[in-house]
């Protein structure tokens, strides 16, 4: 059973339609527009990017860069989920796995010419991008960055608890890292565990990563909204914050 390092979080938000998925989508499911997308993988391209300029010789460094290749992969089959230019994200989706298989093996360069490309028109079959990829590398996006991390955690405290108005700069930020919190969650749908063991029950996990998506979701739209209300993305960060007490108590080993 996979160790099990940071959890899902969130109050629930009352679920709509736009973000419903058909019974055969599992956990990939089209929570993105085309402005979302963009704001997206314009960010992790960057982080990636830079990261892989960087050197990926130490580990903290080349998980990062995988990490940053395999949010690219989920934003893309995101999009896929919605039936929107399907084959096109197919091909991002393709080129970012490609890229992270790249990084895993240590081919730097051959990874940098595969990050952030748009790749050839793909299969638009949704496939299940948590194989072969650990949920204790993929949380790792919470912990500090010098640990090869992305300040996740951290980010959301802050945008929870800062006394002080968000700043413009804040608030992007704050929808970049909402987002990709309900990206993660599509990730750990996935990698919910077999079976029960004793207080660690599936239907739990899953009861909380979808309550982490969709909150996660709920505070993006509050920090993007045309004029935000500074009480509003804070306590809607704060149903997120909440949620994550309640799944560590449970399953944070």
């Amino acid at each position: 059973m996979r160790r099990i390092l940071i959890c899902t979080a969130a109050a629930a938000l009352a679920a709509s339609s736009l973000f419903a998925r058909p019974a055969d989508k599992g956990p990939w499911k089209p929570i993105l527009g085309d402005a979302e997308y963009k704001l997206l993988a314009a960010a992790e391209t960057k982080v990636l990017k830079d990261t892989l300029d960087k050197g990926i010789d130490e580990k903290k460094a080349a998980l990062k860069a995988r990490n940053s290749a395999m949010m690219l992969a989920a934003y893309a089959q995101a999009m896929m989920a919605g039936g929107k230019d399907a084959a096109a994200m197919a091909g991002a989706r393709d080129a970012a796995l490609a890229c992270a298989k790249e990084i895993a093996d240590g081919k730097a360069d051959t990874a940098k010419k595969l990050a952030g490309a748009a790749g050839k028109p793909g299969d638009t079959k949704l496939i299940d991008l948590s194989k072969g990829y650990e949920l204790g590398d993929m949380m790792t996006q919470f912990k500090p960055e010098k640990g090869g991390g992305r300040d996740l955690e951290k980010k959301l405290k802050t945008y929870m608890q800062k006394r002080a108005a968000l700043t413009t700069d804040e608030l992007k930020d704050a929808v970049v890292s909402a987002y990709m919190t309900a990206i993660i969650a599509h990730y750990t749908e996935a990698m919910a565990p077999a079976a029960d063991s004793g207080a660690k029950k599936k239907a739990d996990w899953l009861k909380w990563t979808a309550d982490m998506e969709e909150s996660a979701i709920a505070a993006a739209k509050a920090a993007g909204a045309a004029k935000p209300d500074d009480k509003a993305v804070k306590a809607a960060f704060k149903k997120l914050d909440e949620s994550c007490a309640k799944c560590h108590a449970v399953f944070r080993d």
